[in-house]
């Protein structure tokens, strides 16, 4: 049987007094900030099958349409067309289930909802789909 030994003699078990415990700073909430220009990012996961997640960027209110177009630039499926979408980051769920496997193409068109602005985006990127 070994003897009891003293915590404190133990120097990896005693705190350093020159360590200081890590702390916590909250970020300022930035993703509830309104967005300073229109974007649309790529889709994830990017091949998907069935569904992916399609993400934009609104810096004001606007009436959006999306679109899938295959290779040949035929369009094969509207998502939305002319949907009212408040200002900031929208993310949406597309679901592949009626296509085939295959690169496709989705479209996004936005105009502002406020007649002054008069603001208008439009982008595109790519898809795949595999079955």
């Amino acid at each position: 049987m070994k003897p009891a030994v003293r915590l404190s003699d133990r120097t990896f078990l005693v705190r350093d007094p020159s360590i200081v415990p890590a702390t916590i700073v909250p970020l300022v909430n930035e993703i509830a900030q309104t967005p300073e220009k229109y974007e649309l990012y790529q889709n994830y996961p990017n091949p998907f099958n069935p569904s992916t997640m399609i993400s934009f960027d609104l810096p004001e209110a606007s009436k959006v349409t999306l679109k899938i177009y295959n290779l040949l630039g035929q369009e094969v499926m509207t998502v939305f067309d002319n949907v009212d979408f408040e200002d900031g980051a929208q993310e949406i769920e597309f679901n592949a289930t009626q296509l085939s496997t295959g690169v496709y193409f989705y479209r996004i068109s936005a105009t502002s909802l406020d007649e002054e602005s008069g603001a208008s985006f439009s982008e595109t990127k790519k898809l795949m789909l595999v079955k």
